[in-house]
C-alpha cells in the first residue's frame, strides 16, 4: 500500500512540472496544440509573449476564428531542424507538414513550411515571441482555387 501510494505521488508531482519544459518542447506543445479542435484565445494566449499576445488580443472577432479554425488542416509532420539558444532566448528553425482538407474531408494539397519562431524565457517558462516563415512549398492534386 506505500508503495502505491508512493507512486501515484510521484507520477502526480511529474505529471504537474510543466515549468520545466525547455524551448523545444514548448515550441513542439504549441505546434501540436495549433492543430488541435479545441483552440481557445486563452490557450493561444499562454504560449505567447505579452507582445504575442497583444497582436493576438487586438484581431477582430472573425479574423481571430478563422486563425482558430483547423478543421481542414491535417498535421503530417514537424521536425525542428536547428537551434540557436542562449539562456533567455531562442531562435528554432522547424519544418511543417501538413495536409489540407477539400469539404469532403479528401485531401486538396500538401504544404510544407519551414520557420524560424523566436522564444523568450519569462518567469522561468519558454514563450512564443515571434514566427516568420521562410518558406512554402504546396504540392496541389489539382488546381487551386484562390479567392
Amino acid at each position: 500500500m506505500k508503495y502505491l501510494v508512493l507512486f501515484l505521488v510521484m507520477v502526480l508531482a511529474f505529471s504537474c512540472d510543466k515549468k520545466s519544459q525547455g524551448p523545444s518542447e514548448t515550441l513542439t506543445s504549441f505546434i501540436e496544440y495549433r492543430f488541435s479542435n479545441s483552440q481557445t484565445k486563452d490557450g493561444l494566449l499562454k504560449y505567447m509573449t505579452a507582445k504575442a499576445s497583444e497582436e493576438i488580443s487586438n484581431l477582430k472577432e472573425e479574423d481571430l476564428a478563422d486563425l482558430l479554425k483547423v478543421e481542414k488542416y491535417r498535421k503530417r509532420n514537424f521536425k525542428i531542424v536547428s537551434e540557436k539558444c542562449d539562456e533567455n532566448k531562442c531562435y528554432m528553425t522547424y519544418v511543417l507538414e501538413y495536409d489540407v482538407l477539400a469539404a469532403n474531408s479528401t485531401r486538396d494539397f500538401v504544404s510544407e513550411v519551414k520557420k524560424i519562431a523566436e522564444l523568450q524565457k519569462i518567469d522561468g517558462q519558454w514563450k512564443v515571441a515571434n514566427i516568420d516563415n521562410i518558406k512554402t512549398f504546396i504540392d496541389a492534386t489539382r488546381p487551386i482555387d484562390v479567392k
